[in-house]
Formats: structure tokens, sequence, C-alpha cells
């Protein structure tokens, strides 16, 4: 990217905050290598302007004396390497800023120097990617996947190859839900009436105490998520109050809040009490949230009679006290979510403004 007249000179924080032992600084723009000279001393006692383009310079750093690296990426971009700690990277940014550099965030540094700006998205979404799965398919966008793909269509529509455009438009589309969750986890919803068990499903699932288990109605009242892998994929479970006619204020709002809640959420699992068998409030819940799937929990103190359900969700019997058919309702809840998977090297929009690209 060349400078042009009256540009800002720019300086980011290129690699990853925390403790590390090299940190990256870059800095770009008409004075990247006039700033960056000022305050850089070369052990071969050449001005920064002289150095090599690509070569790498040891010096130190004029505020402090610090010994690093600095690498002219060309007449306006220079990258210093200094210690990955905090305090070294400030004192190299700071110092740039105080000669005239402006601080910009990484991303927008990213943005304003790709040349190929889906790379660049993907880039900036591996960075919140949660899972190896999710990483894996960015990063076959990263290395040019979508772009290709998108390329593709384009050349098809000017050549106007109408049927290969579409088919290629649909299979793009047809991954989009997938790609819009690789860096928002799915969301799962862990609904029932009180007491059957659905905050000690969520803690299984989870494998920790996340929400609080007590055997007395409106123990639960906020929503309480946890997040976690099912197969690979991102998910957030919920736990919500169980839905009833609430008899004071404080657990109306709490079921209320519930209900809205279960709304929002790309997946219903209702938990029932498979002790209990299927109760009235069971079948209205059923009619009412229209679950993807039904979790018949305590299934380890026997079916209390539990009558066969005709409804389109899948029943799956689990014991969060003993993990029976915890494998199972895991199977089944990324088997709704994610029926299918794609290959390697497969283009996956995963942004809604490449679904309009």
């Amino acid at each position: 990217m060349n400078a042009t007249a009256g540009e800002t000179t720019r300086v980011s924080r290129l690699t990853p905050p925390g403790r590390a032992a090299v940190a990256v600084v870059g800095v770009m723009g008409p004075a990247a290598v006039p700033l960056v000279d000022a305050e850089f001393r070369a052990a071969n006692g050449r001005a920064l302007d002289r150095q090599v383009v690509n070569r790498i310079c040891f010096g130190t750093w004029a505020d402090g004396g610090e010994e690093l690296i600095v690498v002219r990426r060309g007449e306006d971009r220079v990258e210093v390497h200094c210690h990955g700690g905090q305090a070294s990277v400030r004192q190299v940014i700071d110092s740039l800023v105080r000669r005239g550099a402006q601080e910009v965030p990484w991303i927008d540094w990213l943005r304003q120097t790709a040349t190929d700006q889906v790379a660049a998205d993907a880039t900036i979404a591996l960075a919140q990617a949660r899972t190896f799965k999710s990483a894996a398919i960015l990063l076959d966008q990263q290395r040019g996947a979508l772009s290709t793909a998108l390329a593709t269509l384009h050349e098809l529509i000017a050549n106007r190859q109408r049927r290969p455009a579409i088919e290629l438009t649909s299979q793009l589309l047809a991954w989009s839900p997938l790609g819009l969750h690789l860096t928002e986890s799915w969301k799962v919803a862990l609904c029932g009436r009180p007491n059957v068990g659905k905050s000690s499903l969520l803690n299984a699932l989870v494998g920790y105490e996340r929400a609080i288990v007590f055997d007395q109605p409106g123990t639960t009242r906020d929503v309480v998520t946890a997040w976690t892998a099912l197969d690979g994929w991102p998910v957030e479970l919920s736990d919500s109050a169980g839905l009833r006619d609430a008899s004071d204020a404080l657990e109306q709002a709490g079921v209320g809040l519930a209900a809205r809640h279960v709304r929002e959420v790309d997946l219903r699992v209702l938990v029932v009490d498979s002790g209990a068998g299927l109760t009235d409030a069971d079948r209205r819940l059923l009619d009412a949230i229209g679950p993807e799937l039904v979790a018949c929990n305590k299934c380890d103190l026997g079916d209390g009679g539990l009558e066969p359900m005709v409804h389109e969700a899948r029943v799956v019997p689990t014991s969060a006290i003993t993990g029976e058919g915890l494998d199972a309702l895991t199977a089944a809840i990324t088997a709704l979510l994610v029926p299918a998977a794609p290959g390697a090297g497969a283009a996956v929009p995963f942004t809604l403004a490449q679904q309009t690209m």
C-alpha cells in the first residue's frame, strides 16, 4: 500500500496482546521511516533509509535503550520487533505517537493493508474462533477458498452463464448458516417446567457446576448461560426459570424472561421428568415451544409410565446424575445444528455482507 500526499502515518501492535517473547509493531505512512529513524539506533550506524529493504537490522530504541530489531519493508512501511511484554510495546508505540504517528487497532491496520478483503475478514474472524473446527474452516477462507469461489461466480455472471452461476450461488448460501456461527456460538436453550433437572443437565453437559441445583421451584430466576463445544462446534447452553404460572413478582419476571429467551435461540430442548411421566404442563409446553428435542431426564428413576409422544421432536432418555444418554443428547443437538459439515478447502461465507457480494 503506497502512501499518498497528506496521508497519516499509523502505528499498530500487530501481534496479540499479553505476555510473549516477541511483539511486532507496524508503522505505515509517508513518515514511517523518518519517525522510526528518530527513535532507532542501528548497530551498524546507518540511518534507516539506508538499510536494505526486508533486511533485519539490530539496534536499540533511543527511549530507554532497549535492544530490538527493525525491518524496513518499503518507503512507507516499517516493522519494529521488540520484547513481547506490554511495557516494551507501549514504549515503542507511545514514542512514535509523540512524534506524530496515529495509533490504530490491528483490525483497522489489516483492512487498510489487505489486498484481499475476504482473507482479511477471515484473519479477523480467526482471532474470534472458539474451536478447532471453526478455525479450520476459517483458515481455508483466509487461504483463498471463498475469494476464489466469488471470483469464479463473478466471471460466470459476466459471461452470462446463468445455470452454473445459480448452482455455485446455491452451494455458497447452503453453508451460510454454519458460516455465521463460526465466531458466534449456536444458542441452545434447556427449557421446561420447574424441577425437571434443567440445571443438573446443563452442569452435566458442560462438565462443571455452572447452575445452582436445588429442589425448590423458582431457584433459577435469571437466564444462566455456559459456553461449551459439542462435537467441536461452539455452543452456548442456557438454563432459565421453569416455565409455569409464577406466584410472586420476581419469579414472574424470571419466567417471562425465560419465555422470551426460548423464542430467540437456535434450538430448544424441552426437559421433562421421566420418572413423573408426561404431565399436562409438559404437553402445553410441547405445543407452545415447539422444541426440536425432548430430553426425558431422570431416566435412572424409571419411565414413570411415560407414554409415547406424538411430536416432531426427537426424544432422548437422559440422566444428569448417571450420565446415561448424555452422548446421545449431544449427538442429537449437533446433528440438528450442523446436519452437514464442509469438506477441507470448501468455500464458506462467514459474514452477512459476504452473502450479498
